[in-house]
C-alpha cells in the first residue's frame, strides 16, 4: 500500500513463495477490500486477486529465462560477450531497431553484465540464436503458455502465442518480455526454477486439508525442468554478481545488503491513448 500510495500507482502486488516446494507463503495486493463490508463494495475490480488474475508486461525479468535458455541449449556459454556499440540491435528484415533504455551503447557487456544494465540489444541478440520452436518451448516449459493451475478464481494466463505465426521479430520482444502479457504468479513460478535447481515445482494454497477423522497433506510436485541444475547455479550466480554490483547507495540494495541476493528488475513501456 506505501509503494503504490508513493509511487501513483493503480495497484500493487507481491508474492511470497518457497522455490523448493511451491507452497505460496504470502500473496497480497492494493487496493483491496475489508471482507466484513464485502456487500458494500463499489468498484468490482477490488474483488479480483490480481496475482492470478491481472495480466501485465512484466518486461525484463524474462531476461532471466532467455539467458538460461540459452546457456541450457548451448547458444551461448558463460564467456559470452555483447558489444554494443551502437545502443540497439537492428532487425533490418523488419526495419526495426531494439533500443537499449536510454538509448545508449553499453560497450562489451558479460552476461552478469547483461543483467546489471538490462541491456534489451543484446538479449534480444541472444533470442536470434534460438528457432522460434525452440524458444516457444522455452515459455512452454517455464509455465507461460497455459494456467498455472492454482485453484484461484478467476486465474489469467496471460498471452497467447501462436507457434505457428511467431518470427524472429517475435522472439526479440519475447525475450525481454514487451508486446506480451503475463500474470505474476506465472513469473514467480518461472523464476523459480532459477532458485531450485532447475525444477519448478507446482505452486500451491492449500497445505493441507483436516477433517475429524483424516488429514489430507499437499505434496510438492515438479511441474517442469526447463534447465538443468548446473544451468540454474550458473544463472544465480550471475544475478547475484549483477545485483552486487549496482550502486551501494540504490534503496533497494540498501534494504537487503545482509543477505545474498539474486535477483532481477522489470519495466515495460506503458501504451499511450490514441497512439
Amino acid at each position: 500500500k506505501e509503494s503504490v500510495i508513493q509511487y501513483g500507482a493503480e495497484s500493487g502486488t507481491a508474492i511470497l513463495m518457497d522455490p523448493n516446494t511451491g507452497a505460496i507463503i504470502a500473496m497480497a495486493s492494493y487496493p483491496t477490500y475489508d471482507p466484513n463490508y464485502y456487500t458494500e463494495i463499489i468498484d468490482q475490480a477490488y474483488y479480483k486477486n490480481k496475482a492470478v488474475s491481472d495480466m501485465y508486461e512484466f518486461g525484463s525479468v524474462n531476461k532471466v529465462v532467455t539467458i538460461s535458455a540459452g546457456l541450457e541449449q548451448k547458444k551461448i556459454d558463460t564467456n559470452y560477450i555483447c558489444n554494443d556499440t551502437k545502443g540497439y540491435y537492428d532487425m533490418k528484415e523488419f526495419k526495426a531497431r531494439i533500443y537499449t533504455f536510454n538509448k545508449r551503447a553499453s560497450g562489451k557487456l558479460d552476461l552478469a553484465g547483461i543483467f546489471r544494465t538490462s541491456n534489451n540489444a543484446c538479449v534480444a541478440e541472444i533470442s536470434q540464436l534460438f528457432t522460434t520452436d525452440e524458444y516457444y518451448q522455452v515459455l512452454i516449459d517455464f509455465g507461460f503458455t497455459k494456467r498455472i493451475g492454482i485453484g484461484l478464481q478467476d486465474e489469467s494466463y496471460g498471452t497467447q502465442l501462436d507457434p505457428e505465426k511467431l518470427t524472429k521479430l517475435d522472439l526479440a520482444m519475447a525475450s525481454f518480455w514487451q508486446m506480451f502479457s503475463a500474470t505474476p504468479l506465472q513469473i514467480i513460478s518461472a523464476i523459480s526454477a532459477v532458485a531450485n535447481d532447475g525444477e519448478r515445482m507446482q505452486p500451491y494454497i492449500v497445505d493441507s486439508i483436516i477433517s475429524e477423522d483424516s488429514a489430507i497433506k499437499t505434496e510438492p510436485t515438479v511441474a517442469s525442468t526447463p534447465i538443468s541444475k548446473e544451468t540454474a547455479n550458473t544463472t544465480t550466480q550471475l544475478l547475484f554478481d549483477a545485483t552486487i554490483e549496482m550502486d551501494s547507495t540504490n534503496s533497494h540494495v540498501n534494504l537487503i545488503r545482509t543477505y545474498k541476493v539474486a535477483g532481477k528488475t522489470g519495466t515495460a513501456q506503458i501504451p499511450k491513448k490514441n497512439e
